[in-house]
């Protein structure tokens, strides 16, 4: 018996391995090692290996334990990036400011899509407004940028096309005045993505609002499959879904993965410059199109608060399915502000991706 135990504690000390690589993921970038990052990508169910084993050896060897609560303690910020319970919330003040971002999926080339989403905006009457993958035009529908500032009733907005006469990219909305607005560019510039921003007059302050949306990632439709259900009208020719225990259908699909964070890199360094200029208050929010475990989330986030962590509930999830769900979508404010409430809300019959709403307050308001 004392022989099993042995080897099973080897096993056990083997199994590890991966889980404490990924508590790696967002202190290094995949410049200097991918491993960490695309390891951190199975949190937070990893954490099942070590809770496994706690479970196991706490009926007949303590002392085993002891490894496995490393490993877990290591991985506690993964804890709270994936799970939060707020339980009371300041009062709502009449100068607190509302912001809510969605990731629209160019309305799917359908008005009737555009009108659900412009009603379920309205409903949430937000004071700010960043929709990426926005599409000013659906067939013979044109203007839907004016037809939606005329519905939510919003004076002021930036939108950034992607391609020049393209009618496709960031928009933002605001109840509050514009100053200065404009494109955050980058090296490449590559696909449809792109970073914008607006600094905003309100209360006395200026106030940067950053709407990104980090590169999208090119994969083929089964391995699409793995993250998305299929909308609209079943078809009998369904892309087949890949199988990540195939070496060389999940090395395609980390190769595709490890290419497109080679993009964020770049993004993400042009974003931080560009915002280290900044000397005001600001807002980054958007779709990052990476999980909160990686180094591009702890990067982009660098001090500033993830509304999420601060008052989400949940588990926050806004993209995917199942075991291949993320929260991709984000709000991040400065420190100097008060984060009110947090939503991640239920569009995903809307979109692809679920809405994400914060009420932030400057302190000075507390």
């Amino acid at each position: 018996m004392p022989i099993v135990r042995k080897i099973l504690f080897v096993f056990n000390l083997i199994t590890l391995i991966p889980v404490f690589i990924a508590a790696l993921g967002p202190y290094v970038s995949i410049e200097a090692w991918w491993l960490p990052g695309i390891l951190a990508c199975g949190m937070p169910w990893l954490l099942l290996i070590p809770l496994f084993w706690i479970v196991f050896w706490a009926f007949s060897n303590l002392k085993n334990i002891i490894a496995n609560v490393i490993v877990l303690g290591a991985n506690f910020q993964v804890i709270q990036q994936s799970f939060q319970l707020s339980f009371s919330y300041p009062l709502p003040s009449n100068k607190d400011i509302t912001i809510l971002s969605f990731n629209v999926r160019g309305f799917e080339y359908k008005y009737s899509q555009f009108v659900a989403i412009r009603n379920y905006i309205k409903d949430k009457n937000p004071d700010i407004i960043c929709l990426q993958e926005f599409r000013n035009q659906i067939g013979e529908n044109k203007g839907l940028l004016i037809k939606l500032k005329k519905y939510l009733n919003i004076k002021n907005h930036f939108f950034l096309e992607k391609y020049p006469q393209s009618n496709f990219g960031l928009l933002i909305l605001s109840r509050y005045p514009i100053e200065r607005a404009g494109a955050v560019p980058y090296k490449g510039e590559e696909g449809k993505n792109a970073l914008c921003f607006v600094d905003l007059r309100l209360y006395g302050q200026t106030l940067r609002v950053y709407n990104v949306h980090f590169q999208s990632y090119p994969f083929s439709a089964s391995q699409r499959a793995l993250f998305e259900e299929r909308q609209g009208k079943k078809s009998s020719r369904k892309p087949q879904k890949i199988s990540l225990w195939n070496p060389r259908q999940a090395w395609k699909l980390i190769t595709t993965v490890l290419a497109t964070w080679r993009i964020h890199l770049a993004q993400l360094e042009s974003l931080n410059k560009h915002r280290n200029n900044c000397k005001n208050a600001l807002v980054i929010c958007g779709d990052f199109n990476t999980p909160p475990y990686t180094y591009l989330y702890r990067e982009a986030r660098r001090n500033l608060q993830d509304s999420f962590i601060t008052r989400g509930i949940g588990f926050g999830k806004t993209y995917g399915r199942g075991l291949t769900s993320f929260r991709i979508d984000y709000i991040l404010v400065s420190l100097n502000f008060r984060v009110i409430n947090f939503g991640t809300l239920a569009t995903r019959h809307l979109s692809d991706h679920s809405a994400v709403i914060s009420r932030i307050r400057f302190n000075f308001h507390n």
